[in-house]
This record gives C-alpha cells, sequence and structure tokens, in this order.
C-alpha cells in the first residue's frame, strides 16, 4: 500500500502549467469521479502526466479500482451521511459552515471580474473552489496585461496564505483514511503541490 511521499513536487514556474495544475486538482476535488473523467485518465498524455506529478490513475494495473470503488470512498471521506471530513475551510478551522472564510472568499470573488469555475452548489471555502479560484487568478494574472499590477499580486498572495495554506494539514490528515490508492495519491499531490508553492510564496514575501 502507497504511503505518504515525500519526494520533492516538480518545479513548476509556468503560472500557465501552475494553473493547469491547480483547476486539475480542483475537478478531483469538487466531486467524485465519474465515467467521464475515469476514461480521460486512460488518456496516455492525462495519465502520465498525473503520474509524473505523483498522482496514481484510477486504471493502476497493479491496484484495479473500479468507478463504484472511487465513487464509494470520495462519499465516505467527504460527504457522508457520517464519520466524513468535508473538505471546507470554515469547518476544518472553525467547525462550522459559512464561517469567516467563507465570507471573505465571496467578497473577493465579488471583487475580482475574472471567470472563475467555481462549482455555485459548494461552499466559496470548499477546497475546489479555492483551488479552481486560485487557478482563475493565475491564468488571468498570466494572459491578460491589466491584471499583472501590484495590487492583484499582493491579493493573489493574501489569498494563498489565508485560503490555501491550510489545505495540505487537511490533506495529510485525510490520507490514511483513505480505502483507495487513486485518492491516497490525490491527498499526496496535493499535500506536496502546494507545500512547494507554499514556499515559493513564502520566498516572495518582502523581508520585515
Amino acid at each position: 500500500m502507497p504511503t505518504h511521499d515525500d519526494t520533492p513536487f516538480p518545479l513548476l514556474a509556468d503560472p500557465g502549467r501552475r494553473a493547469g495544475v491547480y483547476h486539475l486538482l480542483a475537478r478531483l476535488w469538487i466531486q467524485e469521479l465519474d465515467t467521464e473523467w475515469l476514461d480521460a485518465f486512460t488518456d496516455a498524455a492525462l495519465g502520465r502526466a498525473y503520474q509524473d506529478v505523483g498522482g496514481i490513475p484510477p486504471a493502476n494495473p497493479e491496484a484495479p479500482q473500479t468507478i463504484d470503488d472511487l465513487q464509494v470512498d470520495y462519499c465516505r471521506l467527504f460527504v457522508g451521511p457520517q464519520g466524513h471530513h468535508p473538505p471546507v475551510q470554515s469547518i476544518w478551522q472553525e467547525g462550522r459552515f459559512e464561517g469567516t472564510a467563507a465570507a471573505a472568499l465571496s467578497r473577493i470573488v465579488d471583487s475580482l471580474g475574472i471567470d472563475t469555475p467555481c462549482d455555485a452548489s459548494l461552499p466559496h471555502d470548499h477546497i475546489g473552489n479555492i483551488l479552481a479560484l486560485f487557478g482563475s487568478l493565475l491564468t488571468a494574472v498570466d494572459t491578460r496585461p491589466e491584471c499583472r499590477d501590484p495590487g492583484l499580486q499582493e491579493l493573489s498572495e493574501r489569498l494563498f496564505l489565508e485560503h490555501v495554506a491550510w489545505i495540505p494539514e487537511f490533506a495529510r490528515s485525510t490520507s490514511p483514511r483513505c480505502d483507495t490508492d487513486f485518492y491516497r495519491g490525490l491527498m499526496s499531490v496535493t499535500d506536496r503541490f502546494l507545500t512547494q508553492e507554499m514556499a515559493q510564496c513564502q520566498t516572495a514575501q518582502p523581508s520585515a
């Protein structure tokens, strides 16, 4: 059974590639895999790319996992009806839905004026929505010159430190509870990628 992987995450200097990882992780956190996404992972390019960053494809021949196995594991971990841990910042930090983090993220989304592929059926501070929002922000900074101002860069750093930096701890706490290698691997990839992003963000912070 795979254990926590401490190998360094491949350094991604290109904002577009980093945004791509955020969006992929966002989709995998927002909802359980369906047959369309299971088929997508059999594509050589996506499957190889996910393996390159330490992920375990759902069609791993060494540990076959059916779509039912994966959906049951996701629901048991995050949806319930009991013993689950919702991947929501307000619950993790405050023990309640729609807490301070959710309100702050709602204001940020309203003020940004960029397309954010967030799932409106989930709280703003659901891990999937947070990762989607940050990926969209990276894409905007990378592709729209009007978004490359110091104010937006500062907002990006604040968004990360206040709303993304808690996620690795959540992923590490969830990993031992995963029944499938796929979701155990997702916890590892999420942890290592965001831990690396945290190190880069802290390096970019001005000295006191």
